[in-house]
């Protein structure tokens, strides 16, 4: 049911907020959609929500993972990790 849902959101000219899995889904009015303030293709959207409400936990973390890379917050986590890492590394030498 919500496959048919989002299908049709995608397909009309409403604006409104689709929400998926903890995913904010908005269109813009050039026709892109923005999944977490994440710019994706109307095709691109379609796939991610078909990972989203897949059985398989691998492709539902691929999924997590491409948002999270395009909205910018995977980088952030990579460099706090990273940091946190670098400062136990120097406490530890010393």
């Amino acid at each position: 049911m919500q496959r048919e849902e989002f299908d049709l959101w995608l397909k009309t000219t409403f604006i409104g907020v689709f929400r998926v899995a903890g995913h904010k889904f908005e269109k813009t009015a050039t026709g892109e959609v923005l999944i977490d303030r994440g710019t994706y293709t109307r095709e691109e959207a379609e796939l991610l929500f078909l990972m989203l409400h897949s059985r398989n936990p691998f492709t539902r973390l691929n999924a997590e993972i491409v948002i999270s890379e395009r909205n910018g917050t995977l980088i952030k986590a990579i460099l706090v990790v990273a940091i946190i890492l670098f400062v136990i590394l120097i406490t530890r030498i010393r």
